[in-house]
C-alpha cells in the first residue's frame, strides 16, 4: 500500500529514525504494537480539520503522556 509506505516515511523523518526500523524484523511484539498505534495516531490526526482542533489534539496528548512521567 503507497500511503502506507508514505505515512511510514513521514514518521520516521518526524521520529528522526530510519525507515528501516519499522521493518526491524528483532523487534518485540510489544514494539510492533507501539508502531502501529504510532501510525493509527497519526492516520487520524491528518484528518481533524482546523488549527484549533489540531492543537486541541496535540495539547490532550500531551497531558496525559505528562501525567505518567
Amino acid at each position: 500500500m503507497e500511503d502506507q509506505s508514505a505515512l511510514l516515511q513521514i514518521l520516521a523523518m518526524s521520529l528522526n529514525i530510519p525507515i528501516e526500523s519499522f521493518y526491524a524484523l528483532d523487534a518485540t511484539d510489544e514494539q510492533r504494537k507501539h508502531r502501529v498505534e504510532i501510525g493509527e495516531l497519526v492516520e487520524a490526526f491528518e484528518k481533524v480539520e482546523g488549527h484549533i482542533a489540531r492543537r486541541r489534539c496535540i495539547d490532550y496528548v500531551k497531558a496525559v503522556a505528562s501525567a505518567f512521567r
